[in-house]
C-alpha cells in the first residue's frame, strides 16, 4: 500500500509564542478498486437442457467466487430459440469488509455469494419453464453476450448447455457429427465473424453425451470428438478466442 508522508508546519505567530512544528505520516486510503469484465453465465433452455436451477446455482457459486476474486461482477443470461441471450440478472461487485479477521471476511463473502445465487436463480428460474422444443442457439447466444462486452478485453463465457448446436441453421449436433461447412458459415455471414471473440475464453458447463430424448440416439466417442474439433474451429481458430473448454462440472474459473 502507498504511504504519503504529509508534513504540516506551523507559522510563527505574531505573538512571539513558538508553534510546535508537527510532522504526520497518513496511511493512504486504498486504491479504488477499478472493476474487471463482467463474468458471463449464459443458462440454456431447451428440453434436453442441463440447465436445470441446481445446476445453474453450482456454476452461479464458481462464478462468483471468482468474480469476488478479481472484483468483477456476474451477469446472468438465458438462452431460449426465441431468444438466444436475454439477460436476466447481474450481480454486484464484492466488497471486501474493512474490518474483521481473515476467517470473518471470508464468512461474509460466502453468505454475500449464497445471498447472489438464491436471487438469481430464482429470476431465471420461470424462463426455464415450458416447453421450449429441441432447439439450442448456441453460437448465436455466444456471439450475442460477446458484443456487449468491450472488443479485445480479457473475460469469460460460461455456457450451462449440452455444447449440442441443434438448430437447422446452424447445424444438428444432436445424433450427427458436426457439419463442418456449416459451422464454418458461422465466422463468414453467421454470429461469430473473425476476432468476434478476442480475448474470450468459452467453457460449456454440464456438458452431456447422454441419449437425446427427441431421436434417442447416443452421442459416440468419435462425434463427441468431432462435435468439439468443429467448435474449436469456429470459436478459437475464426473467430479468435482465447480459449474453448468442455466440462462434465463446472469450469475453473482462475483469477487472472
Amino acid at each position: 500500500m502507498k504511504l504519503r508522508l504529509l508534513v504540516f508546519t506551523a507559522l510563527i505567530s505574531t505573538t512571539g509564542c513558538d508553534r510546535v512544528t508537527r510532522a504526520a505520516t497518513e496511511l493512504a486510503a486504498p486504491e479504488p478498486v477499478v472493476a474487471a469484465e463482467p463474468i458471463e453465465v449464459i443458462c440454456v433452455a431447451s428440453r434436453d437442457t442441463t440447465c436445470s436451477e441446481s445446476h445453474l446455482s453450482i456454476v452461479l457459486t464458481d462464478a462468483l467466487q471468482a468474480g469476488a476474486q478479481r472484483s468483477a461482477k456476474v451477469r446472468l443470461w438465458v438462452s431460449t430459440p426465441e431468444n438466444p441471450a436475454a439477460e436476466v440478472a447481474a450481480s454486484g461487485v464484492w466488497q471486501i469488509p474493512k474490518r474483521g479477521n481473515d476467517s470473518v471476511k471470508a464468512r461474509q463473502r460466502d453468505a454475500w455469494i449464497a445471498g447472489e445465487v438464491a436471487r438469481m436463480t430464482a429470476l431465471a428460474a420461470p424462463r426455464l419453464q415450458g416447453d421450449h422444443g429441441y432447439d439450442q442457439m448456441l453460437a448465436e447466444a455466444i456471439g450475442a453476450v460477446a458484443l456487449k462486452g468491450k472488443p479485445g478485453t480479457v473475460r469469460d463465457i460460461v455456457l450451462v448447455s449440452t455444447g449440442r448446436e441443434v438448430n437447422a441453421r446452424n447445424g444438428d449436433m444432436d445424433c450427427k457429427a458436426a457439419d463442418p461447412k456449416k459451422f464454418r458459415a458461422l465466422t463468414t455471414a453467421g454470429p461469430l465473424p473473425p476476432g468476434s471473440l478476442r480475448g474470450v475464453s468459452v467453457s460449456f458447463a454440464f456438458v452431456t453425451r447422454e441419449k437425446s430424448s427427441r431421436r434417442g440416439c447416443i452421442v459416440t466417442g468419435k462425434k463427441s470428438r468431432t462435435q468439439d474439433e468443429a467448435w474449436q474451429q469456429a470459436v478459437v481458430t475464426a473467430a479468435n478466442a482465447s480459449a474453448i473448454t468442455f466440462h462434465q462440472g463446472t469450469p475453473e474459473l482462475a483469477s487472472p
